[in-house]
């Protein structure tokens, strides 16, 4: 794995795409070898969970033996990526806005976008996602909160077939906007995994108009997208209720997640 990231965590999206891959073809144990001297590399393995278990003795070297085990929780929320620990944790609607929704979300295109829009940027690529919001309610998130992502209507049809869930989450952290000592600060925090532009985050700063600022974890796409229609008509969502930020039951979410044909080995009671 060699890679010219260039600041743009195109290593995350690496290393996203290799546990994408190893959950299609359901495998439950990677491992890889790497020399003690590529050190950012083992941090970046061991930041998702990699474990060296043994060294390997070639005529080349020593390598380290990373392994991740894809079916047991680790001690932190990343450690244990892409699981979602589901014990006790809150479930909720997300709704993004078309424009933020596939630059943010890349794996989450839908088949009538253009996939030209999604660039080699830092928001892009990372594992990590950081969105800024004003819907009522998003103070209430906690660590390991479960996001349901659900993109609201581009206005090309009625919005029961053209609003759709679309992917998964873990929240990481949830911060007010007053609780940055500085714009420093706040830009420092947002920059690297919000697709907001620095004129715009400088903007929210100064407007504090966007008060709720949390980051997330992007844990999976959905193989098929669940309409507002669908989830109304047979999950029994309310449609006078605001989509914007929603609590969710676990049984409407196993029944969004079974119709969006997730892979449930990611979910851990």
């Amino acid at each position: 794995m060699k890679i010219n990231a260039r600041g743009t965590k195109l290593g995350e999206r690496f290393i996203k795409k290799i546990f994408d891959h190893a959950l299609h073809n359901k495998v439950s144990e990677i491992y890889v070898t790497v020399f003690p001297a590529h050190e950012v590399l083992i941090a970046l393995f061991t930041k998702y969970g990699f474990i060296q278990v043994a060294e390997k003795h070639t005529q080349n070297g020593t390598e380290l033996v990373l392994i991740k085990d894809l079916n047991v929780l680790q001690n932190t929320l990343v450690r244990s990526y892409p699981l979602m620990d589901m014990a006790n944790r809150n479930i909720y609607l997300l709704s993004l806005n078309p424009q933020w929704h596939t630059r943010l979300l890349p794996d989450s295109i839908l088949k009538n976008e253009n996939a030209d829009i999604i660039e080699d940027i830092s928001h892009a690529n990372s594992v990590h996602k950081v969105y800024l919001a004003a819907m009522d309610g998003l103070e209430k998130l906690k660590p390991g909160d479960i996001l349901v992502i659900y993109r609201t209507t581009d206005h090309q049809g009625p919005a029961h077939y053209r609003s759709v869930a679309t992917s998964v989450g873990v929240v990481e952290e949830y911060r007010s906007i007053r609780s940055f000592a500085s714009r420093d600060e706040f830009m420092s925090y947002c920059q690297p995994y919000s697709v907001f532009s620095d004129a715009e985050l400088d903007q929210f700063w100064q407007r504090k108009n966007y008060p709720h600022v949390f980051r997330f974890t992007y844990n999976a796409a959905f193989k098929r997208r669940v309409t507002r229609g669908e989830m109304i008509e047979q999950f029994g969502m309310n449609p006078a209720a605001y989509w914007g930020f929603m609590r969710l039951t676990r049984d409407q979410f196993n029944l969004i997640a079974q119709a969006g044909q997730m892979d449930e080995s990611i979910i851990i009671n």
